[in-house]
C-alpha cells in the first residue's frame, strides 16, 4: 500500500513538474504571462501588444492592476478548489487568466522531496545493517540470495571458481 501512495505521489509530482515546465517554456512565447501575485501563479493568454498587459512595457502598472481588471471585466469567472479561471474583454482583445494557489504547487513537490531523503536514509541504514534493499531482512547469515524476497545479496563478494575445485566435483560425479 505505501508503495502504491509513493507512485501516486510521485506521478502527481512530475505531472505537476510537466505543468510547469510548459508554464515556464510559453511564458516565453508572445501572448502569455506567467506572475506571482498575493500567493497565486497566474498564467494570462493576452495580446500583449496592449501595454497595460505588457511587463516590458512602460505602462505596464503590475499584476495586481491587471488582475482587478480582467475580474472587473471578465464575461466568465469560475472557482473551483482556490483555482480561479478567468476569461473576458479587454480593450476588445479577449483574455483568459488561470490563477493557482501556491500550496497545489508547494506541498507535492516538498511530499516528494521528503519520501526522497527517508527513502535515502533508510537505504543508508539497511546498508550499515547489511540488511536487503528490498525488504529489510537480515542478510548476514545468508550467503547469497535472501530468503524473504529472492534479491541477491549485495553484500556478498563473489569469488571466482577456482579451476581445480571445478575439475574435482566433475570427476568426483
Amino acid at each position: 500500500m505505501r508503495a502504491r501512495l509513493r507512485t501516486v505521489i510521485a506521478a502527481v509530482c512530475l505531472i505537476l513538474l510537466a505543468g510547469l515546465l510548459v508554464a515556464w517554456a510559453r511564458s516565453f512565447v508572445p501572448g502569455l504571462a506567467v506572475y506571482s501575485y498575493r500567493g497565486d501563479v497566474v498564467i494570462v493568454s493576452i495580446d500583449l501588444r496592449i501595454p497595460q498587459a505588457n511587463p516590458n512595457s512602460e505602462q505596464f502598472l503590475g499584476p495586481g492592476y491587471l488582475l482587478e481588471t480582467f475580474r472587473t471585466f471578465a464575461r466568465e469567472k469560475r472557482e473551483w478548489l482556490g483555482f480561479t479561471l478567468l476569461s473576458g474583454d479587454f480593450s476588445n482583445v479577449t483574455y483568459r487568466a488561470v490563477l493557482v494557489p501556491y500550496p497545489y504547487l508547494v506541498i507535492p513537490v516538498a511530499a516528494l522531496a521528503l519520501w526522497a531523503v527517508r527513502a535515502a536514509r533508510v537505504a543508508k541504514q539497511r546498508s550499515r545493517e547489511r540488511r536487503c534493499p528490498d525488504c529489510g531482512y537480515d542478510l548476514r547469515a545468508s550467503p547469497q540470495r535472501c530468503p524473504e524476497c529472492g534479491r541477491d545479496n549485495p553484500f556478498v563478494v563473489s569469488r571466482p571458481a577456482r579451476a581445480g575445485a571445478a575439475a574435482e566435483t566433475s570427476a568426483s560425479s
